[in-house]
């Protein structure tokens, strides 16, 4: 157990691997660089370790780099550097999560409502968009059902979008002075 979670975080930085989905890659340094520590063990062990891993499908070792140009898929950044992630669950990569990291409102893991736009599939063309968010985590199970907040989130060009929360009682039909700015 590490914290509060039953999981444990490996990672390997390989310098002849370069990751593809990052539309602004200085901003990774070696994360570029990042690779799937499990296949490096020998064998048993390799073996032992990959059957340990609860994630739906063959792929079992991941991906991070999820950002797609001029889409809003990916990854996000305050100024202070604080990461807004439109990515996937890392135990069912079908399912669309939403991160919202420390030092933002309404901090949390979110997966979005069925019917709300994939955000692979939001661009400047879309306008504002609503997310109906439900409270989530890694792993079996992982979506709650409840309708825990809402977000509004609209992409200004292809290197900045405008996002707000509000709490789930609240219709999120137009963003307010709290609304913030994130960047590529």
């Amino acid at each position: 157990m590490t914290g509060s979670v039953f999981d444990i975080d490996l990672g390997v930085v390989n310098d002849s691997v370069n990751l593809t989905g990052f539309v602004n890659p200085a901003r990774y340094g070696d994360g570029v660089h990042t690779d799937a520590p499990l296949k490096y063990y020998m064998e048993p062990l390799r073996s032992q370790l990959y059957a340990k891993v609860q994630r739906i499908g063959s792929e079992r070792d991941g991906k991070i780099d999820y950002d797609i140009a001029g889409r809003l898929s990916g990854n996000w950044f305050t100024p202070d550097s604080i990461p807004l992630v439109f990515g996937y669950n890392t135990y069912d990569p079908t399912d669309v999560v939403i991160s919202v990291s420390a030092g933002l409102a309404r901090t949390g893991l979110y997966a979005i409502a069925p019917a709300d736009p994939l955000p692979r599939d939001v661009s400047v063309a879309s306008g504002m968009v609503r997310y109906t968010l439900a409270g989530s985590h890694m792993g079996p199970g992982s979506r709650t059902g409840t309708t825990v907040a809402r977000m509004l989130v609209q992409m200004l060009d292809d290197q900045r979008i405008r996002m707000e929360m509000f709490s789930a009682s609240e219709a999120a039909d137009t963003f307010t002075i709290s609304a913030g700015v994130f960047v590529r």
